[in-house]
């Protein structure tokens, strides 16, 4: 072995790690934890069994048990099967919240680095068995352990993150397919919803039905700006706004509705149909909102905005609910 391959080995890991780092800093919560790929895995459950394997190869060259580090039983080693392994991880670590998942991914890999650069090269070319402390080990288990380093590190990475980008890539095509219906399905909840009670409140400081539609249509004026920022400026600060605020200093209840909901319908159209037709790189632009001091991408903004009008949606509909109980009380 060459000193040039474990040269190599920590480059690629520097750089595989820095790559996995800029894909999920992108990601909205929701991104993180509600899509799933055909097994069923989250982004965070990919992330976690990156950063538990590592674990287990860091133990491994300190000649410490392996299976423990991952956070399994020592009986997972007489498992001959990797896929039930990978369900006892993905077990292990779900509860897990996406920043633990995380720091435990970070830690892995500072970990990781420390013993591979202490590891000689000598000790990088002995087998897996040495490590292991297997006394007949197979034919694979003969192998240098540098090969399992590469594995369980950066390859592991490259391994995964085609997956975790298709996760993202359907999630982005359901959310803009979602964002782009959205005024149908406000349309057809405005139908079935008396006109005579939209500017009933349920409760003091509850919008109606009426300060809901106007508040839609500001609320994607001020998003039709944001996206458009992101995508000619990307990483510049939008301004804030305080919703409650407008509804309040605008006098919500004494502005148009019919002119709202046709604002809402044409800026809506016309983001929906700029965003279907952009590469797959623009979703990781984002600009910087202040209140919430830090950067949104245009992935995490669609993953807002696709459910913003179903949000109100339920609002509307429990509203029309609150008015049903006073017309039959009275």
């Amino acid at each position: 072995m060459k000193s040039s391959d474990k040269s190599r080995l920590l480059k690629q890991c520097v750089e595989s790690h820095a790559q996995l780092h800029k894909f999920i800093d992108s990601l909205s919560e929701s991104q993180w934890t509600i899509p799933a790929d055909d097994a069923g895995w989250t982004v965070k459950d990919h992330v976690a069994h990156i950063a538990a394997w590592m674990n287990g190869i860091v133990a491994l060259l300190e000649r410490k048990l392996r299976w423990s580090a991952m956070g399994l039983p020592a009986s997972a080693a007489n498992i001959g099967n990797v896929d039930e392994i990978n369900e006892l991880v993905r077990a292990k670590y779900s509860s897990l919240t996406t920043a633990r998942v995380v720091a435990m991914f970070d830690e892995a890999y500072k970990k990781y680095i420390a013993v591979v650069r202490k590891t000689t090269l000598v000790d990088l070319s002995k087998p897996y068995a040495y490590y292991a402390k297997i006394r007949k080990p197979s034919e694979q288990e003969s192998e240098a352990i540098f090969g399992w380093v590469e594995g369980n590190s950066w390859q592991h990475i490259e391994e995964h993150m085609p997956w975790m980008r298709q996760i993202v890539i359907d999630d982005r095509a359901a959310n803009l397919t979602l964002y782009g219906a959205g005024f149908g399905l406000l349309e057809a909840a405005l139908a079935e919803t008396p006109q005579e009670m939209w500017k009933f409140r349920p409760a003091e400081g509850a919008w109606s039905v009426h300060e809901i539609i106007i508040h839609l249509a500001d609320s994607e004026l001020n998003s039709y700006a944001r996206v458009r920022k992101a995508l000619v400026e990307p990483g510049s600060t939008i301004f804030g706004y305080d919703q409650d605020m407008w509804a309040t200093v605008l006098d919500y209840h004494r502005r148009n509705t019919t002119d709202a909901l046709e604002l809402l319908r044409l800026v809506r159209k016309m983001t929906h149909e700029l965003l279907a037709g952009q590469l797959q790189e623009i979703w990781s632009h984002s600009y910087f909102h202040p209140e919430m001091k830090r950067q949104v991408t245009l992935d995490a903004w669609l993953g807002i905005y696709s459910g913003h009008i179903p949000s109100h949606i339920a609002q509307i509909r429990g509203n029309v609910e609150a008015w049903r109980a006073t017309q039959s009380s009275s």
